[in-house]
């Protein structure tokens, strides 16, 4: 076991259910945990923390963290800590390998996501509506003209340019509204695979993950 000066560390990985070294005092796990609640359940596998210096307030090394987390989970607050070679010596001098990362999981609100895709349902089948009563509406009108009788004696209509304007018909109106079906139908299954509304265990493999990153300092033990 040997010492080495924090300040000139460059970078730590933290693993999941690894163990620091210990020399004073018994190793610990190199990721741990301190929030409340049910985020806890979920531990990512790696997080790799960058030393970015000293800060002039505290003048303690602050660290950049960053991991990969269910979308509905971010990196709350970090702490690397580390054990202190002399309990009452230089601070700056810790056991090599004995630091360990202090962190806490945040719920994203996926409020807005939720109430896009409830406009976006809406929408959707108000349009289909207006295509399905264009079409009954359109079947009536030629109903109602195939079904009149002929009067000899009355004169016929005056007489009005035929418009080749295209409209849509009944096979169109079926293919926009399957169209619509499919691409809605689509948009719910991915929405349903990136977000959830209540974290409670592990997620499965179809959980869409992202990239968390925070900030945070150093302490000693």
């Amino acid at each position: 076991m040997s010492r080495i000066r924090l300040s000139k560390i460059e970078s730590l990985n933290f693993e999941a259910d690894e163990y620091t070294t210990g020399r004073r005092l018994d190793p610990v796990l190199q990721l741990q945990c301190t929030g409340k609640g049910n985020n806890c359940a979920y531990q990512p596998e790696s997080v790799h923390c960058e030393n970015r210096g000293y800060d002039d307030y505290s003048n303690k090394i602050q660290w950049k963290c960053t991991t990969s987390l269910p979308a509905n989970l971010k990196l709350g607050k970090v702490k690397v800590n580390c054990e202190q070679w002399d309990e009452n010596g230089d601070v700056d001098y810790i056991l090599k390998g004995s630091c360990a990362l202090k962190y806490n999981l945040v719920s994203v609100d996926q409020g807005s996501d939720k109430s896009a895709s409830t406009f976006f349902g809406v929408i959707f089948f108000v349009i289909l509506a207006i295509i399905l009563y264009n079409l009954f509406c359109g079947a009536r009108r030629r109903d109602t003209m195939s079904g009149s009788s002929y009067d000899p004696n009355v004169p016929p209509p005056p007489y009005t340019p035929k418009n080749d304007q295209w409209r849509p018909g009944f096979w169109t109106g079926l293919g926009v509204g399957g169209a619509g079906a499919h691409l809605y139908d689509q948009f719910q299954n991915r929405d349903s695979h990136h977000h959830s509304d209540n974290f409670d265990s592990r997620p499965g493999p179809a959980t869409h993950y992202e990239s968390s990153t925070s900030y945070g300092g150093t302490d000693t033990r």
